[in-house]
């Protein structure tokens, strides 16, 4: 388990780089609210794992990269202001 107070010691840095594709269409309801309807697509790079046995050389080995892809669906409300 990592401690995360020492992160420093087992990542080369702590900005985890993303690429994000969103689609939302808006549905018209009434004139003072619309409901949103999206999906979305999210990609977070690896983070390079420090490897202390090897005197703290970065590896890029598979196995010791973090990265995840996420999928989802999203909805909401969009309020119109009154003029």
């Amino acid at each position: 388990m990592i401690n995360t107070k020492n992160y420093k010691d087992y990542f080369s840095n702590n900005i985890i780089p993303y690429l994000k594709i969103t689609l939302d269409y808006s549905v018209y309801t009434s004139r003072k609210f619309d409901f949103v309807v999206g999906a979305y697509l999210s990609y977070d790079f690896a983070l390079k794992y420090n490897d202390k046995s090897k005197g703290n050389n970065l590896v890029n080995n598979p196995i010791e990269n973090i990265s995840s892809v996420d999928i989802g669906l999203q909805i909401g409300t969009k309020i119109i202001p009154m003029n």
